[in-house]
């Protein structure tokens, strides 16, 4: 589907009954917030996860789809750009790992969170947190020593 594509023509191809079709329009960026928020709850993984990496869906969206039962969704909402802060924060907090490392990792954690992950019982997580431009010079000194780099 070309980025010019009208909105209303995309607007009714989000209701099409071929998940592939929909999925192309959840990943096109002239895709209105508004269809874009209806699809991030399609029932297919694919098209959700499409909506969720659409640089237009709204935070609102994503936040709501970071409580979502599927680690997959909650994943990609963790690598937003456009997810909100406390979301970040209940995200770097997961039971599933790759999505606390997601969380780690985004750089719109809070500076505070991003710290006490150097501190989290997983090194993956430690290590995405130390990659994060958002940590301290303070917390970064302190783990290097820590751990000996």
């Amino acid at each position: 589907m070309s980025r010019i594509t009208p909105a209303p023509v995309l607007q009714q191809l989000s209701g099409d009954g071929n998940k592939t079709i929909r999925a192309a329009v959840a990943g096109n960026r002239s895709t209105p917030a508004a269809t874009l928020a209806h699809l991030a709850q399609d029932t297919f993984q694919s098209v959700s996860i499409e909506a969720i990496r659409n640089e237009n869906t709204p935070p609102e969206t994503l936040d709501a789809m970071s409580r979502h039962a599927n680690p997959m969704v909650r994943y990609w909402v963790a690598c937003s750009p456009n997810v909100s802060p406390d979301a970040l924060q209940r995200l770097s907090r997961d039971r599933n790992l790759n999505v606390c490392c997601a969380a780690a990792g985004n750089p719109h954690l809070p500076t505070e969170t991003v710290d006490q992950l150097l501190c989290h019982s997983d090194w993956q997580v430690q290590e995405a947190a130390a990659r994060n431009p958002n940590l301290s010079r303070r917390a970064l000194a302190m783990w290097q020593l820590a751990n000996g780099s």
